[in-house]
């Protein structure tokens, strides 16, 4: 399933593109985690939809929220977050 900021009407961080595939996948937005690596667009558009996100911070940048360098660590933060 594919959603994109013009088939939902708005660009991120707007929440809806996010809303839209919590909807068409019957899913909440505690039941999931957005994996993105822009801390606006991704970050913020899914915190302000309701979900977690993880942010791939390749430049070792740092800042707030859960932050990875490498999609191979996204398994390991899940299982954090899980465990949180």
């Amino acid at each position: 399933m594919i959603v994109h900021s013009a088939g939902a009407g708005a660009a991120k961080p707007d929440p809806r593109p996010f809303q839209i595939a919590l909807e068409r996948l019957s899913l909440t937005a505690a039941e999931c985690v957005h994996v993105g690596d822009d801390p606006v667009n991704d970050g913020e558009g899914a915190s302000a939809a309701g979900l977690r996100a993880i942010l791939v911070d390749r430049a070792g940048e740092g800042g707030a929220g859960q932050r990875v360098r490498s999609l191979v660590e996204v398994p390991a933060m899940l299982e954090q977050l899980e465990a949180a």
